[in-house]
């Protein structure tokens, strides 16, 4: 499984869709998505392929569900092509967190989005979400564990880069496994 993650403007993101895409996930109805997303329609791309939005969009859709419909909406506040995630070193990442900081996993993934018996997940495998003040926060919890432990360095370099890329512009994380 392979850790994605991109640049995400949370702010815009909770002011713009988060609310709607809550409650799309809440009554699993699609109708307020599509609405977000035909508004936008110019800013989205296509969460698979990178190209922007043609006007047959929603023909390529394979489920029509509010986490495909989700998926697609989100595109407005990150680029799908700057992935700065960890690939597929996450999970001895994540080993060495847990160890050293007691099970605290969330400086590699997040929180998740979205009511507890429908979370936000595309991918079906895990998405989580960081906000600009969670980033500066672990990206202080990775830095003052290199500092203890310089032997830790090069382990957490990865996540270190990623997180400081992301506090660097005041942005968030979009986090998908």
């Amino acid at each position: 499984m392979e850790h994605k993650a991109f640049v995400f403007d949370y702010e815009a993101f909770m002011a713009q869709l988060g609310d709607i895409l809550w409650q799309a996930l809440a009554t699993d109805t699609v109708k307020p998505l599509i609405g977000f997303i035909r508004a936008n329609e110019g800013e989205l791309t296509d969460p698979y392929e990178g190209a922007p939005l043609e006007s047959d969009w929603e023909d390529r859709l394979e489920q029509r569900d509010v986490q495909e419909y989700g998926n697609y909406a989100l595109t407005k506040f990150y680029d799908r092509d700057d992935n700065i995630g960890l690939r597929y070193d996450w999970q001895l990442i994540q080993e060495v967190l847990s160890r050293e900081l007691e099970g605290n996993a969330s400086a590699i993934l997040g929180e998740p989005f979205g009511p507890s018996h429908n979370l936000f997940d595309p991918g079906r495998m895990g998405t989580y979400f960081q906000s600009p003040r969670q980033v500066v926060h672990n990206l202080r919890l990775v830095e003052d564990l290199e500092r203890q432990k310089p032997d830790l360095a090069t382990t957490l370099s990865r996540l270190t880069r990623m997180l400081r890329r992301a506090a660097d512009v005041q942005k968030g994380l979009y986090v998908a496994i």
